[in-house]
């Protein structure tokens, strides 16, 4: 059992080694080299996505014996609640965040609306690739690393179902 706990810690230090490495020297090294903004931003996010996603399915796979698409919850059905709920939260901070930015700075949206719709689009899904691979790595569990190393860090000496 304590075993167990020394290959998770190993593993998420090794992704925090080799995060802060690509964040640092790799990048002012490889990503800058790229001239062209998509595709270091194709290369960015390609390379988050090694970096975050694979490794914790291969974990999923290699320690937990389980399948990294029910595990990670990728095959979980959408719930339409929850994205209606997602998305009126989402408008809700867009609008806070505008009316700020006009109060304090007087910049308004107007030149994204006079952007032609497919660059709207482009944006779009070009950020949002790198959230979602941060949210994949952190669905290990169905609670989550993040709450599971809190609930060990406050008790350490309790057995913890992440790396038992």
């Amino acid at each position: 059992m304590q075993r167990s706990k020394y290959h998770f810690w190993l593993f998420l230090v090794a992704i925090y080694v080799v995060w802060i490495l690509r964040a640092t020297w790799f990048y002012s090294w490889v990503d800058l080299s790229i001239p062209d903004p998509t595709w270091r931003l194709v290369f960015s996010n390609g390379l988050k996505f090694i970096l975050w996603v694979i490794p914790a399915a291969v974990y999923v796979v290699w320690h937990d014996r389980q399948n990294p698409f029910i595990t990670m919850k990728i095959s979980t059905r959408i719930n339409l609640r929850g994205v209606l709920i997602g998305m009126g939260i989402s408008v809700v901070y867009l609008a806070s965040i505008t009316l700020f930015e006009y109060l304090t700075s007087h910049q308004t949206l107007v030149p994204l609306f006079r952007a032609a719709p497919l660059t709207i689009l482009g944006t779009l899904a070009s950020i949002s690739f790198s959230p979602v691979s941060e949210e994949l790595f952190f669905r290990r569990t169905g609670s989550g690393w993040v709450g599971s190393i809190g609930v060990w860090l406050q008790h350490p000496s309790a057995s913890c179902s992440w790396a038992c």
